[in-house]
């Protein structure tokens, strides 16, 4: 039996310009012209240094260079990710899209992070015909925050759909059980509110028997599925092409968002060629390109992601779930 090959914790090299292979748990994402800022990518909140170490909170990386620089030069520094760090302004977005690959990555990071059981269920939530865009957020969000409020709901992973009858619903990705009949009771009570505020086409009467939040089953047994697990994979693989691959529509508002717990992940690393080759990945990877544009190139992988990515993002995933458990414990 071959021994299985590793990953070292490897600081950007100095070629760091180099970077044009991105290795996830889907596949490898081959640039073309530009290239790769970041040796670790996906996470919201957390960095690595150009020396490999890990901090949970990627503020507290920012302030150790700001207090390296020398007074009176321009606010620049190359962290991890090859890329300075500035003071540039936010840009806003008049319309929102679902990262169908960063959603797909996350939700495979959160799984190949998960220690013992290993859960995630997909529910829907619906929301009577005709309710505007803005009413239907509002209202979702104030769901979501009663469900945590309650410590029914630690992580999640959500994105918008627009329904055929014109009215927006969402699919939620939830790593952990969660009382069907509790989620619908609270939306009830939401409802119940907005329809005597007459935000809604729906009777308090109506909002009382309303049902419309459902967790996927398995058509046949009619059994919650667990998308987790080794069985589900597949299944897993099914839903999010059914419901991602379809999902170009446009939003006003976000077309996805997702938990600390998830945002935190690091999905993928990023290679130099002669990288890439050295670990023996190219023979892992899928003949024929799924992705061909002016941009880059995506390939998936025959099989598994290779051992060694997994357990290399598993481990530095770890380290900083741990982490965010203990800051939680402290608050």
């Amino acid at each position: 039996m071959n021994e299985k090959p590793t990953l070292r914790l490897l600081p950007v090299p100095s070629f760091h310009h180099e970077l044009s292979i991105k290795a996830t748990q889907s596949g490898i994402t081959v640039l073309k012209q530009s290239r790769y800022r970041k040796r670790y990518t996906g996470s919201k909140h957390s960095a690595i240094d150009i020396n490999g170490k890990i901090f949970t909170n990627a503020n507290d990386l920012k302030k150790l260079i700001a207090s390296d620089e020398k007074p009176g030069n321009q606010r620049r520094a190359v962290t991890q990710s090859g890329v300075a760090i500035t003071t540039d302004a936010i840009l806003t977005e008049k319309s929102y899209k679902v990262n169908k690959t960063e959603v797909k990555n996350r939700l495979f990071g959160m799984i190949n992070t998960m220690r013992g059981k290993k859960e995630l269920y997909f529910w829907t939530v619906t929301f009577p015909v005709n309710t505007t865009d803005a009413t239907a957020y509002r209202l979702y969000n104030t769901w979501l925050t009663t469900l945590r409020q309650k410590k029914w709901l630690r992580e999640y992973l959500w994105i918008a759909e627009r329904q055929q009858n014109g009215t927006i619903h969402f699919h939620v990705a939830i790593p952990h059980r969660l009382s069907v009949v509790a989620a619908n009771r609270a939306m009830q009570v939401i409802l119940a509110t907005a329809a005597k505020r007459k935000e809604i086409l729906f009777s308090v009467y109506q909002c009382k028997r309303y049902n419309g939040i459902d967790i996927a089953k398995n058509r046949t047994t009619r059994r919650v599925t667990n998308f987790a697990i080794k069985k589900g994979a597949k299944s897993l693989a099914y839903y999010l092409t059914k419901y991602l691959t379809k999902n170009d529509a446009a939003f006003t508002h976000l077309a996805w968002h997702n938990s600390r717990g998830f945002s935190s992940l690091f999905t993928g690393i990023t290679f130099t060629t002669k990288e890439f080759l050295g670990y023996g990945f190219r023979s892992l990877v899928k003949p024929g390109v799924i992705i061909d544009n002016e941009h880059f190139m995506f390939f998936a992988w025959k099989d598994l992601p290779p051992y060694a990515v997994t357990r290399h993002l598993y481990q530095i995933n770890s380290f900083i779930q741990d982490q965010n458990k203990i800051l939680e414990n402290l608050n």
